[in-house]
């Protein structure tokens, strides 16, 4: 089937529409969503489906022909899908989205004549005189036909109120194609040879109207709307949200974040036995694959849809891919009887089962870890891994929302100190080390640390520990 040119596609809301819209917005409220770079920068369409693609489609005839029209199809349907929900969505009246539709055809038609008549334009330069003469001719009458759709689009945006009316009317009288200013200002943008930023804005829209490839400021406009309306939709007591468009992963994506989260315990397991650098890409794999996994889970949540999750057995991970197999072939290694869980060997377990056993451990190596590679880069940035994986994890699980963290006292009290000039002394012995700790954490714990004088006066009277403001001598 041909591509469907933009221009021709407009169309009104219907009665039938805003009765379900008025039904849909009753029961869930108006959504603002914010637009992300794929919705204003276009790479391309699909071609819609023909009838019988869509048979073979909802037959999954057409996932065996032919899988990668079969995505094509699939994106579309879900594109146009997220479109119509968006719709129902906005809290922009129905009658400013009829004008909004005028204005928008007006707009596109003026940008395609504007377009073309640069394109004769730079054709016209470029072309011997003769020819430029017969080109140019032409650019002026797609010029000219431009201001007819500009003024039409100034009158639409002018809602000629009883006062100021008359000023506004005249300011758009100007726009006139047949007035001596319009053929000024039209002979002006016949002798450039070079387009301005907005022709090429202009362009770059109407190539996304042709081919797919370019701009499209509609949403743009559209979130303009939408918030210029929600402050009334909220002053009439209705429910609206903010939604922030992103990227859901594709389901290839999504599986090979959760095989990475599912695997990145294993080199934690036995302790001192795998490589610093093995530590440290784990969890670096762990802190993006949670930032794939996040959106993917907002919509369908593991935990609230399947009835006791964690304490459903599942099998062990084993090989499956040929080369690994053909590996254990050739090295005598029977793999079936090396499969299972390594808490206990079996090849089913729950995962309250596997969190209860490695909790300790992993815990333990992951410090070891931190321990060893405290003053070099690779422990920092690992450390700063795992702090963003932990927060990620618990959103994914909990939601965004519900996640909050603080400092504990010790970091606050530290902090005040060392922005005030204290510094600690180069050797404090353990014990008063923790008992000052402790004392930090049992008196404080949720409040706010005490001023620096009273921190500086009991660490030294109650702990032995000098904090001073002159440099130590090293």
């Amino acid at each position: 089937m041909p591509k469907q040119i933009s221009v021709l596609g407009y169309k009104f809301t219907s009665e039938e529409f805003k009765q379900k819209k008025a039904e849909y917005n009753a029961k869930y409220g108006y959504t603002i969503h914010i637009p992300d770079w794929y919705d204003i920068v276009k790479i391309g369409f699909y071609d819609e489906p023909t009838e019988q693609e869509l048979k073979d489609y909802k037959s999954k005839i057409l996932l065996k022909d032919n899988p990668v029209r079969y995505e094509e199809i699939r994106k579309l349907k879900q594109k146009k899908k997220e479109k119509f929900l968006r719709m129902m969505d906005s809290p922009t009246p129905n009658i400013v989205r009829n004008m909004g539709t005028i204005m928008t055809f007006l707009d596109d038609a003026n940008d395609m004549l504007g377009t073309g008549a640069v394109v004769l334009r730079t054709a016209a330069h470029i072309a011997p005189k003769i020819a430029g003469r017969f080109l140019l001719g032409p650019a002026g009458w797609l010029l000219g036909a431009a201001d007819v759709f500009n003024i039409a689009m100034a009158l639409t945006r002018t809602p000629l109120p009883k006062y100021g009316g008359q000023k506004t009317f005249e300011r758009t009288s100007e726009l006139n194609p047949l007035s001596r200013q319009s053929k000024v200002r039209r002979a002006a943008k016949l002798r450039r040879i070079f387009p301005t930023k907005g022709e090429i804005i202009e362009a770059a829209q109407v190539s996304n109207q042709m081919t797919g490839y370019g701009l499209c400021l509609g949403p743009i406009v559209g979130l303009v709307l939408d918030c210029a309306f929600a402050n009334y939709r909220i002053a009439m007591g209705s429910n609206v949200k903010v939604h922030v468009s992103a990227k859901i992963p594709e389901w290839k994506e999504i599986s090979t974040a959760f095989r990475v989260v599912n695997a990145m315990s294993l080199p934690f397991h036995d302790i001192g036995q795998s490589p610093d650098d093995i530590y440290r890409d784990t969890l670096f794999a762990a802190n993006y694959a949670t930032q794939i996994l996040y959106p993917y889970l907002q919509d369908w949540h593991p935990l609230d849809q399947i009835e006791n999750a964690f304490g459903i057995e599942k099998i062990a991970p084993f090989p499956y891919r040929p080369s690994t197999l053909e590996l254990f072939e050739e090295e005598g290694i029977d793999w079936r009887e090396r499969v299972g869980w390594v808490h206990n060997n079996k090849l089913y377990a729950s995962a309250n089962e596997i969190f209860d056993y490695s909790e300790e451990i992993v815990r333990e190596n992951v410090n070891r870890y931190y321990e060893r590679n405290r003053h070099n880069w690779d422990g920092y940035l690992a450390s700063q891994q795992g702090v963003v994986f932990g927060e990620n994890m618990l959103a994914c699980i909990e939601g965004e929302d519900m996640v909050q963290y603080d400092y504990i006292p010790t970091n606050k009290a530290c902090s005040k100190l060392f922005y005030a000039g204290y510094m600690a002394p180069e050797f404090i012995p353990d014990q008063q080390r923790d008992k000052f700790i402790s004392w930090l954490d049992a008196k404080f714990y949720g409040h706010s640390p005490p001023k620096v004088e009273d921190i500086v006066a009991t660490a030294a009277q109650e702990f032995g520990i000098i904090f001073t403001q002159e440099t130590p001598q090293r």
